[in-house]
């Protein structure tokens, strides 16, 4: 999910952020776009060395993959990363009211600051 790859949780979010920044200011949008693509370079490069990298002790080399506990613990949070991130609409629906009603009173409360900075 942090890789932020397409299908996945992370990237609906990353493209709402980029697409509401937008509208604002397009510089912004550029510099996310860097720290997206510096985030995925370091994400690949800890992956290469975690998972393709060889052990560097012998007693780690031998450790066992998965158990079934740890198993019964991944797939939820798989199935959840790649169902929200193949399916956000319902968790959308849930949090649009709040995001609205916070959104309305954020513009509310630029407007006050611009009209107290223009009364100085």
């Amino acid at each position: 999910a942090s890789f932020g790859l397409p299908g996945t949780c992370n990237f609906i979010g990353e493209f709402l952020v980029l697409v509401g920044t937008s509208f604002e200011s397009y510089v912004m949008v550029l510099l996310s776009m860097g720290g997206i693509v510096l985030a995925a370079a370091y994400m690949l490069w800890m992956l290469q060395r975690v998972v393709l990298g060889q052990p560097k002790n012998s007693t780690i080399a031998q450790l066992p993959d998965l158990n079934m506990r740890e198993l019964v613990t991944v797939i939820p949070l798989a199935v959840l990363i790649l169902g929200i991130g193949l399916y956000p609409s319902p968790l959308m629906e849930m949090m649009d009211s709040s995001v609205t009603y916070l959104a309305q009173h954020m513009a509310q409360y630029q407007v006050g600051m611009i009209h107290e900075v223009a009364l100085r």
